[in-house]
């Protein structure tokens, strides 16, 4: 293992974990409420802001080839699927009702959190086989 497979690795798991916030947020898998355009700009302007804030370091490491530009891109991920689970949090409260277990009820983002990180995982898994 070299220094070089962790930078891809925590890129690619950060990446993932990223797009999977946004795949829950935006209702895939429907466990919770779908945002409106009108309702919700905060989220999709983060979605926007984050995909700019990444653009800059894949394209900085496509134009030089340096391994150090997977940290920054990965810490933008990690930063955007954070912040997207705090919007989400406070824009729902919690899971649909027809998904609240008395788990779902005491850890409102337990599913969400399920989905992102075990995504995320299985993702990072593939890479490392």
């Amino acid at each position: 293992m070299v220094i070089a497979d962790l930078y891809f690795w925590f890129f690619i798991s950060s990446s993932a974990y990223m797009v999977f916030t946004w795949q829950i947020s935006f209702g895939l898998p429907p466990a919770y409420v779908y945002p409106s355009l009108k309702a919700d700009t905060k989220l999709f302007n983060h979605v926007r802001l984050s995909i700019f804030a990444v653009m800059p370091c894949v394209a900085g490491l496509a134009v030089t080839n340096e391994l150090a530009f997977f940290v920054p891109a990965g810490l933008v991920a990690i930063w955007s699927g954070w912040r997207t689970r705090t919007l989400l949090l406070n824009r729902t409260q919690g899971p649909l009702p027809w998904l609240l277990i008395p788990l779902s009820a005491r850890w409102p983002m337990l599913i969400f959190d399920i989905w992102t990180i075990g995504g995320a995982l299985l993702m990072l898994l593939q890479f490392i086989r």
